[in-house]
């Protein structure tokens, strides 16, 4: 009986530790999916990054700061977004005094949008729109 307890521990500490945020953070393969806004009256940067379709942290200053993780249920909801929009290869820059983004990473390669409040893509808003209400939840 103690045998199957110290396993079931063993088991349980190694799933917890291989779920840990620091590992997340560490993992510099990992896909990223980085999202927020700058300028304004005070530009002041809101930044945010969700790595490998698991964890979202927040940017401080080269601090990041676990805000959650997400279920399933939402990483497929963005997965679909994300591919629907085709985000590794979209062209769009229009930045402004108020200014959004999104930028992907994965694989060695990187594509960075920016749009305004003005711009006409709804379909790169409603990324933006589900991406801020998961961290706001």
């Amino acid at each position: 009986m103690f045998k199957k307890v110290f396993l079931f521990c063993g088991i349980m500490l190694t799933a917890l530790c291989c779920m840990s945020p620091e590992k997340t953070l560490k993992n510099t393969s990992a896909e990223r999916l980085y999202f927020g806004n700058f300028g304004g009256f005070t530009n002041i940067p809101n930044a945010y990054v969700l790595i490998d379709e698991s964890r979202i942290f927040k940017i401080e200053k080269d601090t990041y700061t676990s805000v959650r993780k997400l279920r399933k249920a939402e990483l497929k909801e963005i997965r679909e977004l994300i591919n629907n929009v085709h985000l590794d290869t979209l062209q769009l820059n229009e930045p402004g005094n108020m200014t959004y983004y999104l930028r992907l990473t994965k694989a060695g390669s990187q594509n960075e949008i920016k749009w305004t409040d003005n711009s006409q893509n709804m379909p790169v808003k409603k990324i933006y729109t589900t991406l801020m209400s998961l961290v706001n939840q």
